[in-house]
């Protein structure tokens, strides 16, 4: 049985809307019938709703489906989340990204999530966060909302390369930075379904008007969390069993240190206290990758992924973006992260007569130190018109005993002309001083 190479990323990221909202259960399996649902809530006051309408042949999202909207969504900003929100990409890497092996049995799967993914209405009221215009809106998609691909000539029933599109809310949200990380490591230590619960959790603790702050101590009530789980039971014992060996797993990597619960029946609350930490990007060079073009989604996922290759790499991509081979890039994003994540291998190279800033100012760096050096050497020395004429020659490699035939003031002149200087300006310096000497001569 072939497997798939693991991903070479620490973490991927996802939109938080779709795990704050529970728009796709955790659990493995669901009732037949289970084809539609609808939850209101209370925002600051505001009554919000969410209704799921799914086809009968496929039943609402759930499991599966988890792994594979991540992963489309980390395949989105691979591309550098390109402006049609179409992501062109093989079974086979879409399985690496969901972990899988590649067999047919997966395949099948994959495909059969994706078809679920793609006939399954969303209608949410008032409670869309549109992150950029720091608005709650009313929406209604469907999580892939374009799919189409290639049957595998061996297996009919399975695809082989595919074009996913996701949904407008979904793509411009993560362009926007809408997005947490979700630490890898972790979800290849769970098991379904607490790898989703896992990352249902994490959401919660992240306010949902301001990502950037998130809680370590996570305080809801049981039915709640059994809508953002999207348990398909209201029975609180049946909940609270299903809940155990999630709790159980998610202590032993110790990604809580403790569940605490209190109360009875439906009043029950769940305390959790987090135990692991997740690694936030730089913003600095979050800000370096968004200068050069980049949406936050995908900027922030490299600076935290490939923080030593963000500076030089992001200065190497504009370089790129602003030489004439910028007509042939086909996707500014898709290049920005391809450059950066490849740097320092030679896949690409620095335009003609461009240099690396680091090169710039390392180059800068080792003038003024010689030229400190050169100063403290040149001054030392009695100033003959001797000791002039050797230290111009030290400076412009020029002849001293030429440069003798010059006046004092002008050799002086010469020397401070090229102390401190690059060596271009030097030559010219020298020049300089050659068409004195032939007026002279």
């Amino acid at each position: 049985m072939k497997k798939t190479k693991p991903s070479t990323a620490m973490a991927y990221h996802e939109e938080l809307n779709i795990a704050h909202k529970g728009l796709v259960s955790i659990q493995r399996q669901i009732p037949g019938n289970f084809i539609a649902w609808s939850r209101t809530y209370e925002r600051n006051g505001i009554p919000s709703e969410v209704v799921c309408k799914a086809l009968p042949d496929y039943g609402v999202p759930h499991g599966i489906d988890n792994d594979v909207l991540l992963a489309v969504q980390e395949a989105f900003m691979e591309l550098g989340c390109p402006e049609d929100n179409r992501v062109p990409v093989t079974m086979y890497r879409l399985l690496q990204l969901c972990g899988m092996e590649d067999d047919g049995n997966r395949r099948k799967d994959v495909r059969r999530s994706l078809d679920r993914l793609r006939s399954t209405t969303y209608w949410v009221s008032e409670l869309w966060r549109n992150h950029s215009r720091d608005q709650w809106t009313t929406a209604t998609f469907n999580l892939v909302a374009g799919l189409a691909y290639e049957r595998d000539a061996t297996d009919p029933d399975s695809a082989r390369n595919l074009v996913i599109t996701l949904a407008e809310e979904i793509a411009g949200s993560i362009r926007d930075g809408y997005v947490k990380p979700v630490r890898l490591e972790i979800l290849r230590m769970l098991n379904q379904p607490a790898r989703a619960a896992y990352r249902v959790l994490d959401a919660l603790r992240h306010h949902p008007e301001d990502p950037e702050q998130r809680t370590d101590v996570l305080q809801i009530n049981l039915m709640d969390l059994a809508v953002h789980f999207g348990l398909t039971s209201e029975r609180p014992e049946i909940i609270r069993r299903s809940l155990d060996p999630i709790h159980e797993e998610l202590i032993r990597i110790k990604v809580l240190s403790r569940v605490e619960l209190t109360g009875r029946g439906k009043k029950q609350e769940l305390t959790y206290v987090f135990g692991e930490t997740t690694r936030e990007a730089d913003s600095h060079l979050t800000q370096l990758l968004l200068d050069a073009g980049l949406a936050r989604g995908p900027a922030e996922k490299l600076a935290m992924e490939y923080p030593a290759n963000v500076t030089e790499g992001a200065e190497l991509a504009r370089a790129i973006l602003n030489s004439e081979y910028r007509t042939r890039v086909r996707s500014k994003g898709a290049l920005i992260v391809d450059v950066v994540r490849t740097y320092g291998t030679g896949k690409y190279s620095w335009p003609d007569g461009v240099k690396p800033g680091r090169v710039v100012e390392q180059a800068k760096a080792e003038i003024k130190q010689r030229a400190l050096l050169e100063e403290t050497l040149v001054s030392a020395q009695p100033l003959t018109l001797e000791d002039l004429a050797k230290s111009v020659q030290f400076l412009l490699k020029v002849n001293a005993q030429d440069l003798m035939g010059l006046p004092f003031e002008t050799l002086a002149e010469l020397r401070r002309e090229a102390l401190g200087k690059m060596d271009s300006e030097r030559q010219l310096v020298a020049q300089k001083a050659r068409q004195l000497l032939r007026e002279m001569f």
